[in-house]
């Protein structure tokens, strides 16, 4: 690997932010090696996107966007019912509990996929995305697929999908509240 990065004019990366051996080996294979925040710091007010293109001087606004072509189209809601924290989790429960009313079939996000591709390919059949501040998430707001997100504990100025299709509610919200935002969506 040492020898395909020496290929390149530049490394400009995001990782390496807190970890000094990284930041060590990169520098001793690459001599021009650009090490960029990783995260925004706490009084960052806008988008973390737009934190990141600001760091490379690119235009802001952009909102990510995936085109693929879906394994079969179906008429299913999917669940995504954790992410990279628990914290970030709305109850289990409350999935489940939302799963029995709503006026679609459910499928959960629940199995392992050979790949992120093979994933965002049987996402992108589906009608529907449920799920909760998480990687699979913005993948689903990438792809296009309408859906609602909750969000706990972390900022959604900030790290919510950025994506016209995905609206953003807190954790903090009954489940029939939520179930009511869903059948509005499904309606429009």
């Amino acid at each position: 690997m040492a020898n395909s990065l020496q290929d390149f004019d530049e490394i400009i990366t995001w990782y390496g932010t807190n970890r000094p051996e990284f930041r060590t080996e990169l520098t001793s294979i690459h001599p021009n090696v650009t090490f960029l925040a990783a995260l925004p710091d706490d009084a960052w007010q806008g988008h973390a996107v737009d934190f990141f293109l600001q760091q490379v001087g690119a235009p802001l606004g952009a909102e990510p966007s995936i085109h693929i072509e879906p394994t079969a189209q179906r008429p299913a809601i999917l669940i995504h019912p954790s992410s990279g924290s628990p914290k970030k989790n709305w109850p289990l429960e409350n999935f489940e509990a939302l799963a029995k009313q709503l006026p679609r079939p459910v499928e959960w996000i629940d199995h392992r996929f050979e790949s992120l591709l093979d994933l965002a390919k049987w996402m992108k059949g589906a009608s529907f995305y449920i799920g909760n501040d998480s990687g699979i998430s913005h993948l689903a707001a990438a792809i296009g697929l309408p859906g609602l997100v909750l969000f706990g504990p972390t900022n959604p100025t900030i790290w919510r999908p950025r994506s016209k299709n995905i609206d953003v509610l807190r954790h903090e919200l009954s489940v029939e509240s939520i179930l009511q935002k869903i059948k509005k969506r499904l309606r429009d």
